[in-house]
């Protein structure tokens, strides 16, 4: 019966991490290192749309771009994973949802931060 058990539990495993596996083989981002991106990826857009296009004649989406990329760089991914994982942040609403949140939550508390510290 204990037999009948494990090979029970290892088809079971074996069946979930098939089903959960990402299926192009792109690792997933963790959920904090996702976060940390995405913050980013938020300022970089604020920076590109207040400063670099504003007072040029440079074109929003490949400057836009151009940061993006130095964002992925910082974080040691690329566009493809980056999407990917999004993907999959997107699929499992709960897991977004947490991740969004506490975003959220950290943007807006850098927002009203005091850019000048006192001394």
């Amino acid at each position: 019966m204990l037999i009948y058990i494990k090979k029970l539990l290892i088809i079971s495993l074996a069946t979930i991490c098939i089903s959960c596996s990402n299926s192009n083989n792109i690792p997933i981002i963790p959920e904090a290192k996702m976060k940390a991106i995405i913050a980013d990826m938020v300022r970089a857009e604020e920076f590109v749309t207040i400063y670099v296009v504003k007072d040029s004649i440079k074109k929003l989406k490949p400057e836009m771009m151009k940061y993006y990329n130095k964002v992925f760089a910082i974080h040691h991914t690329n566009s493809k994973q980056f999407l990917n994982s999004f993907d999959y942040y997107l699929k499992n609403p709960l897991n977004a949802r947490n991740m969004f949140d506490s975003l959220a939550t950290q943007l807006r508390q850098e927002q009203f931060k005091p850019v000048v510290k006192e001394l």
